[in-house]
């Protein structure tokens, strides 16, 4: 049987209410709606300026050239590093100004730079119903935007049909995702004698970019956060699929002074940040931690991992093959959201650092060395050892127990593993896959840019860290309930079930679960193998809503992928996890 995707998508009116765009003070989010080659997203206290082919932060729009926290530097330039196969050739391309690679241009594949249409879109949640902004997103549809289709006649028509003045469910609507949404298209056209990596040709790849934020006024936990979407199509000019593909999330975070950022990973939240220790010139005693997060991956498929593949043919047949994880492709509370059962999504696959100019660790000056560190190697394709590392140490842990592809990814705070001693300008490497992209069939990956600043360095890496926790709910609600309380460190107001990836991960033997209840119930959690088979009950009892944590000893069994599961009477998930001794 041919591979299925199950699209399920959720439209009823309880799930797309419009989010409110006054809060009780009487504040409203507001924004320049006009499309224009450039835009500067600014409607809470992370600012970021934005361009038509994908370049973040390094854009110059009224005399503002850099993401802003609190009127403070906090990120030079942001963007993505992409390297696959097509047929046997390995490519690389990227949108990475601060390290001179921007091989992407205005418009979609195919298209001319200069198209006049080739802009950014900008919608927000007080734009007039069927007013200029709601007009000018026919251009952005006709660029490959999403929006919503009221009338189901598949063409985007915003036209007041009920003729009342307000919006109404059978009507269309742009896709509005936060209380300012952009929208662009960029795709990877540039001449290989104009890229840094000269003996890379364009491969028909297409990138629909999608920004969005939420005011101060709607949601004090979401004022430090920019949230980021790309839609990655496979146009077929080159190859109808192209296989092994990375993607990173690419940043080179200016907290204030620059000059001596330290960085590290969060495996648990997915995450890369930079931060600093001590004093900063410009922010002072209190430097804020700034964060770039995966919220969703690519989906993949792969037989014994995410379904059981009982014909044997590598292949998810839906209704025959049993699924051991799903996939989504969440677009927000308007849109619904795409499931796929019988895949999974990438979590951060690698976390890697280089540092400006720096003759060992520096910029990719190849299609190679790029790939590399989306792999989470260095630039020569070696593993780095984290017991013989110049740059960092591992305290107070076995430091050859210490994953080397998620760089840093210990406790700055507690000193405890693997953290960065050398304070530099950083460039931080969120990646994932890899992942197959096929002819017209994207592939959505989603992220976010989170801030966290309070009272010093290391209350503003905990407050990170916490934000992060809060968004990460936020999108596991596809956007619709918003995440509740910001002055309070208590992870357990999570409104949401949520089954968190077991760390460490690869194991041996002993591992540590995570989950939260938003309500008290009788819980079960269990490992099986890969066969769909009980081999450990850990818990199965009525537990208290919350944060909880269950330690798992796997000395008794062998080596191998094993799946754990989380059941409760409102909600069941699984993960796998890998057994080394």
């Amino acid at each position: 049987m041919k591979n299925l995707i199950c699209l399920l998508v959720i439209l009823s009116w309880s799930i797309y209410p419009q989010i409110p765009s006054v809060n009780t003070k009487g504040q409203k989010a507001s924004a320049n709606t006009s499309a224009s080659s450039t835009y500067l997203l600014s409607v809470n206290r992370l600012k970021m300026p934005l361009d038509n082919s994908g370049v973040l932060a390094n854009v110059s729009v009224g005399g503002i050239d850099i993401a802003t926290y609190d009127g403070v530097s906090t990120i030079f330039s942001a963007g993505l590093i992409m390297s696959g196969y097509s047929d046997t050739v390995m490519w690389a391309n990227a949108v990475a100004s601060a390290s001179r690679i921007e091989d992407y241009m205005p418009g979609r594949v195919g298209s001319s730079p200069s198209d006049p249409k080739n802009l950014v879109y900008v919608v927000s949640v007080n734009d007039p119903p069927f007013g200029s902004s709601w007009v000018e997103w026919i251009d952005a549809v006709q660029n490959g935007a999403d929006f919503y289709d009221g009338n189901n006649d598949g063409v985007y028509n915003p036209i007041d049909l009920n003729s009342n003045g307000v919006w109404d469910a059978n009507e269309d609507k742009p896709d509005i995702l936060g209380d300012v949404t952009t929208y662009t298209v960029f795709n990877d056209n540039r001449p290989s004698s104009l890229r840094r990596f000269t003996d890379v040709q364009p491969q028909g790849i297409e990138i629909r970019q999608t920004l969005f934020a939420y005011a101060d006024s709607s949601n004090s936990t979401l004022n430090n956060t920019i949230f980021v979407r790309y839609k990655i199509i496979n146009a077929g000019t080159v190859v109808q699929q192209m296989d092994s593909v990375y993607f990173c999330f690419w940043a080179d975070p200016d907290v204030g002074d620059y000059v001596d950022d330290l960085v590290g990973c969060d495996t648990l939240l997915n995450a890369g940040y930079v931060y600093h220790k001590d004093t900063d010139s410009q922010f002072g005693f209190a430097a804020p931690t700034v964060l770039t997060t995966v919220l969703q991956g690519p989906y993949y498929y792969k037989a014994g991992e995410t379904f059981i593949d009982y014909n044997n043919n590598g292949i998810f047949d839906i209704n025959f093959d049993t699924p051991l994880d799903t996939a989504f492709n969440k677009k927000g509370s308007l849109l619904g959201m795409e499931v796929m059962p019988g895949a999974a999504n990438r979590k951060m696959t690698s976390f890697a650092h280089y540092m400006s100019s720096h003759p060992t660790q520096g910029d990719a000056n190849t299609r190679f060395e790029a790939r590399n560190y989306l792999k989470g190697f260095n630039k020569y394709g070696d593993k780095i050892d984290p017991c013989n590392w110049s740059w960092g140490s591992v305290t107070n842990v076995n430091c050859s127990s210490v994953n080397p592809i998620f760089m840093y990814s210990g406790n700055p705070v507690e000193n405890i593993g693997w953290v960065n001693l050398f304070g530099t300008d950083q460039r931080s490497l969120v990646n994932t896959g890899p992942f197959t992209l096929k002819q017209n069939e994207p592939i959505v990956v989603m992220g976010a840019f989170v801030v966290g600043r309070k009272d010093d360095p290391f209350s503003s890496f905990y407050e990170a860290r916490r934000i992060t926790s809060y968004i990460r709910s936020f999108y596991e609600s596809n956007f619709g309930q918003f995440p509740l309380g910001t002055d309070k460190e208590d992870d357990n107001q999570l409104e949401t079930f949520s089954l968190s990836q077991n760390y460490p991960n690869p194991f041996n033997p002993l591992t540590t679960i995570c989950y939260n209840l938003p309500q008290s119930c009788h819980v079960k959690l269990v490992v099986l193998n890969l066969l769909g088979e009980e081999v450990v009950t850990l818990v199965d009892e009525f537990q208290n809503r919350g944060e909880h944590f269950k330690s798992f000893d796997a000395k008794d069994l062998s080596s191998g992928m094993y799946i754990y599961k989380l059941s409760t009477d409102n909600y069941t998930h699984s993960r796998k996890m890998l057994l080394l001794k």
